[in-house]
């Protein structure tokens, strides 16, 4: 062990030390960092689809384990000393954070079902199950919330999606996570919960229809920060902040993918109309979300319906609120068709018909080769029946996305999926996919297991905590 890692962990076992409660407060410190029970499902009888996302995550693990390993936790120092992290002006608060969030939940995910395969990743399970709680311990023993704000990263824009990440991962790796890293888990969700829920929501329009952001929707924004905030209520069943997170995700999910008209709107989602649960709308009349000033079909991809699979795993049933206007924006990229002009040559609908080619209308925003996106919306949409009604079934679509994928894993050995930004321009494009595979997969297992059910209730959390 070199000598930067040996001071780091000296560091941070100190710090640690700094960090855990005073006996005086134990007893509450403990009831609300207390996680709830996890529920897992494993894998049964997958069909087509669930097999592809699975053979895709393990071939995703098999890049993870080796070559992204070897370059990110081993010539890399992630571990840099608590002493010269304090003294940087800046710090993991930048996006390199999800790389580490990512990863992570695409390990933990088949890891928690047993679709691991170590004849896949060449790297046995266990090993595995480290690797995911050494990656949990470096986010949560970097997280603001466990760390002076200089040393640390989160409370930002973002900053909620990786931990819910993070916190998921950690939580699905159950003992193999030791318990004082769960405890600083805990506290990093809280954190994050109650910066999300002490800040405004960003809508595109107000109630008027008055642009408040010209080109720049927040649909996405709003369902990641509903996603962590969310993730905070599911795993902290006795935090005394839970009831106002509830109401904050809940409020969020409504509003992500709102539409002008449903300001007046008297449907009633989770006890509530849904002209009460908003201040604005972030899609257009049509059911388009605007982003980048571009009609963006990377951002009418619904992020929402990934949240589902948090409280199945925790026994409960999911917010009606992040079902809202998803069937809509799948009809949308699905089939609704553009005549070019004025969109761009040769016009037609975001999926192409018969192929798994993706068509932009205003061009692509972040490359042509995302199928494992869309792929992930086949398979949400299948679940939750958000094709009902279509003209191909999101059944039919994603074995032509979910193919797709796989063949460009296959182009490598290493298990990557890209060639280069041409495909994908995110800078964390390989761990991104690895991320949102594994919300694909924890939704094909939990729905085969009969676990994926709707709650309709108001946000009052009258179940019984866990």
């Amino acid at each position: 062990m070199g000598r930067a890692r040996r001071v780091s962990l000296a560091c941070a076992v100190a710090l640690l030390a700094t960090l855990l409660p005073a006996p005086a407060g134990a007893g509450r410190f403990a009831s609300e960092t207390r996680l709830a029970t996890l529920r897992p499902a494993l894998i049964s009888k997958p069909d087509l689809n669930a097999t592809l996302v699975r053979d895709a995550l393990n071939t995703a693990a098999k890049y993870y384990m080796n070559s992204w390993w070897a370059e990110r936790m081993t010539k890399f120092e992630p571990w840099s000393s608590w002493s010269q992290r304090a003294a940087l002006t800046t710090t993991l608060d930048a996006e390199d954070v999800r790389r580490y969030s990512s990863v992570a939940l695409a390990l933990a995910a088949p890891l928690s079902t047993g679709a691991y395969d170590a004849r896949v990743t060449k790297i046995d399970a266990e090993t595995a199950r480290q690797r995911v709680a050494q990656l949990v311990a470096l986010s949560v023993r970097t997280h603001i919330g466990n760390v002076p704000a200089r040393a640390a990263w989160g409370a930002s824009w973002q900053s909620a999606l990786w931990a819910s990440q993070v916190g998921l991962a950690g939580w699905l790796i159950g003992p193999a996570l030791p318990e004082h890293d769960r405890v600083l888990l805990a506290r990093m969700l809280a954190h994050e919960a109650d910066v999300v829920t002490s800040r405004p929501l960003h809508y595109l329009r107000d109630r008027r229809g008055r642009l408040l952001t010209p080109g720049d929707s927040g649909a996405e924004e709003l369902a990641w920060d509903a996603l962590g905030v969310l993730t905070a209520v599911e795993l902290l069943p006795y935090h005394p902040h839970r009831q106002v997170w509830a109401e904050a995700a809940y409020e969020r999910f409504v509003a992500a993918y709102s539409l002008p008209s449903d300001v007046h709107s008297s449907k009633v989602v989770n006890g509530r109309r849904v002209s009460s649960w908003l201040d604005g709308s972030n899609v257009e009349r049509t059911g388009w979300v605007v982003n980048h000033h571009r009609l963006n079909p990377d951002y009418t991809v619904g992020f929402s319906p990934h949240a589902a699979v948090v409280p199945a795993l925790a026994g409960a049933g999911f917010p009606e609120a992040i079902r809202h206007n998803q069937a809509l924006l799948y009809r949308n990229v699905s089939q609704t068709p553009f005549a070019s002009p004025p969109a761009r040559a040769p016009g037609g609908s975001v999926y192409v018909p018969g192929t798994p080619r993706l068509y932009f209308p205003e061009g692509p925003d972040w490359g042509t080769g995302r199928q494992f996106v869309f792929g992930t919306l086949d398979v949400e949409a299948s679940v939750h029946g958000f094709d009902r009604g279509l003209k191909v079934s999101a059944r039919r679509w994603g074995l032509l996305h979910l193919r797709q994928v796989r063949r460009m894993q296959s182009r490598f050995r290493t298990g990557q999926m890209f060639a280069g930004a041409g495909e994908n321009r995110y800078f964390a494009r390989e761990e991104h996919a690895g991320a949102i595979l594994a919300y694909a997969h924890l939704t094909t297992t939990l729905a085969a297991a009969r676990r994926l059910r709707v709650d309709r209730g108001g946000p009052s959390l009258k179940r019984p905590l866990s």
